[in-house]
């Protein structure tokens, strides 16, 4: 069975890239090859559904320990057109789950390193989710301005521990948050204390969104 347009399909032999197609109710778990061991990865997902919902699912499943993480992707079949995101995995997670619950669906899941992501050097603007290196050694400040029913913006740190971090914050900076989250139009400023990720989450694919480097304490 051919995957509809706009959903890729994985190459012959190609590494890192994950597709099918899914007919009825069906659940499908399989180990996935990370692109950097030990680092974060960023997850591009794309669905489309005919009838009932697909759910594209990270899962870590070792002999000593079992956690289903948050779904990166959930369509349905009156969506229309193919359903994208983008996201950050982090390392822990060994395996996809994919779970359909009727009807025919085709997914795809690519996987990048950090080493392989674009970054953040001075402004970028477009739409729907990103995720962005930025490599500054010193801290920075990150103007985000977006408009969506719901978005947020958050730092992951370049020692890809995720929620376990344990870096210190540079001095001064201790108390600054590491996200930001709002609903329609706003702009903010993001702290980034060193090398890392930013995730940009919107809840509508064509929400725009613009992102600014300045110096800390910079008003420009």
């Amino acid at each position: 069975m051919d995957a509809a347009p706009g959903v890729p399909q994985a190459r012959r032999g190609e590494r890192f890239h994950y597709s099918g197609v899914t007919e009825g109710k069906t659940v499908d778990e399989f180990p996935i090859e990370w692109p950097e061991p030990g680092a974060v990865a960023m997850a591009i997902a794309t669905a489309r559904s005919s009838d009932e919902r697909l759910s594209i699912t990270p899962m870590t499943r070792t002999r000593s320990r079992i956690r289903t993480h948050d779904s990166i992707l959930d369509t349905w079949g009156f969506e229309g057109g193919p359903a994208r995101r983008r996201t950050v995995l982090t390392a822990d997670v060994t395996h996809l789950k994919v779970e359909g619950l009727g009807g025919r669906a085709e997914w795809s899941v690519q996987l990048v390193g950090p080493a392989d992501l674009e970054e953040l050097v001075d402004e970028r603007e477009g739409t729907g989710d990103v995720v962005l290196a930025v490599r500054p050694e010193t801290p920075v400040e990150v103007v985000v301005h977006a408009n969506s029913g719901g978005w947020g913006l958050r730092f992951v740190c370049g020692c890809w521990a995720g929620d376990e971090c344990a870096c210190e914050q540079p001095k001064g900076l201790e108390w600054f948050p590491g996200s930001i989250y709002e609903t329609g139009e706003a702009m903010a400023t993001l702290v980034v204390p060193r090398p890392g990720l930013l995730v940009c989450d919107l809840r509508e694919p064509t929400a725009p969104w613009r992102l600014r480097l300045r110096p800390i304490g910079s008003e420009d």
